[in-house]
């Protein structure tokens, strides 16, 4: 698995090992800002997150299997009411 920067480095090996991803965790595996996740996952671009109390996590298979196959929008985009 590789993402735009190149391979997977030796710190984003280990944290393929886990079952929850931070967004700190997601965000390096895919190459951007946490910000940028937040608001990936706000406009349905990426699969939800989980929140733990103030917590806020994503289930590592459904990041997987999400990168896996291309990155999909999650949730169709809505239409404006005319």
């Amino acid at each position: 698995m590789s993402n735009s920067q190149g391979p997977i480095d030796s710190s984003s090996a280990a944290i393929l090992q886990k079952v929850l991803f931070t967004v700190d965790e997601v965000a390096q595996l895919l190459g951007c800002s946490p910000r940028t996740i937040y608001r990936y996952a706000d406009a349905g671009m990426m699969p939800p997150a989980i929140k733990i109390g103030n917590l806020v996590r994503w289930h590592r298979e459904v990041v997987e299997t999400w990168i896996g196959a291309g990155c999909p929008r999650h949730r169709p985009l809505r239409r404006a009411a005319n």
